[in-house]
């Protein structure tokens, strides 16, 4: 699988989920590429453990801000991020449980989901963020 790219059709302008969200395409490259090297099973470890965190960090932060500014879509946007963090934590427990490499379907799976929904999901909520200061 290639690497993917933060594009400028990806700027929401709010610059702490566009950092956030850079952040997190430049994780999903991190595994495509350890993925890429022999499938190291410790370094691939440590790149997803590491993705599932940073993972849960921003969603963390994601959701706290739609509640803070009283987002009305906030219980719709938490509902798609628990069915992807449940749809990675089957990827890694698979990988876990003795699975040689990142299956190409996780990668896959975690590239177009992260892109489609950034594009298409959360530049919903860009004007209660930027109404509250963001």
């Amino acid at each position: 699988m290639e690497r993917i790219h933060f594009t400028d059709d990806m700027i929401l302008g709010v610059p702490a989920m566009d950092n956030q969200h850079r952040k997190l395409i430049d994780m999903i490259n991190d595994l495509i590429a350890a993925s890429q090297t022999g499938c190291d099973r410790q370094g691939l470890a440590r790149v997803l453990a590491a993705m599932n965190d940073y993972i849960d960090v921003h969603f963390e932060d994601e959701e706290d801000r739609m509640e803070e500014f009283d987002y009305p879509g906030v219980v719709a946007h938490q509902k798609q991020h628990k069915i992807f963090v449940e749809k990675v934590q089957d990827f890694s427990a698979g990988f876990h449980a003795g699975d040689d490499c990142l299956p190409a379907q996780m990668l896959e799976f975690l590239a177009c989901w992260l892109i489609e929904h950034i594009k298409g999901e959360d530049p919903l909520y860009v004007t209660c963020f930027k109404a509250n200061g963001m």
